[in-house]
Parts: structure tokens; C-alpha cells; sequence
């Protein structure tokens, strides 16, 4: 049985919207998509939550470009290269 939750933006109990089954490897899923019922409330939680995305999706591909750039350089030129970013970043925030 499927519990009803509530909205992150407006707290009201969202309704759900659609349901479909799949067959995925040996198994049956069944997905249940749940809205909220404010239409406006809605447009706000899905640009929340693809903003949230995109912030994530962004630092794994970070992530990835680091991992290559640092990939050729030995140990001591990777700490060289996080100790010039820390101190270059430390005079920043004292200069604001």
C-alpha cells in the first residue's frame, strides 16, 4: 500500500497522478507519480528539484574533469596544486 506525502513546498497531502507497471529483469515495479494539488505549488517543487539536479549532475562532472587533470601529475603536484586553491581562496574571503 502507497502512504500519501506531502508537499516539500507547501506541506499540503499530494495526490497521485499516474501509475504504470514494468517488467524490469525478474522483476514487477510498479511507480506511482504523486503531485502536488496547488498547480502553482507544482511549477515551483519541479524547478527546485531540476535545480537540484543540475547542481548535482554539475559536480559529478567537476568531479570527472579533476579526476582527469589530476590523473597524469604525481602526489606532490596534486597537493601543490589544492594548497595554491586553498590559500588563493582563503585571500578572497578576506578581501570581501
Amino acid at each position: 500500500m502507497i502512504k500519501a506525502t506531502q508537499c516539500i513546498q507547501c506541506g499540503k497531502a499530494r495526490v497521485f497522478s499516474k501509475t504504470w507497471s514494468e517488467n524490469v529483469g525478474t522483476s514487477h515495479v510498479t511507480y506511482t507519480q504523486s503531485v502536488c494539488p496547488d498547480s502553482v505549488c507544482q511549477k515551483e517543487v519541479e524547478l527546485l528539484l531540476k535545480n537540484r539536479h543540475d547542481v548535482a549532475v554539475n559536480r559529478i562532472h567537476e568531479s570527472i574533469r579533476r579526476r582527469k587533470e589530476n590523473r597524469g601529475k604525481s602526489l606532490l603536484a596534486r597537493r601543490a596544486t589544492i594548497l595554491a586553491k586553498t590559500r588563493e581562496n582563503s585571500r578572497h574571503k578576506l578581501a570581501v
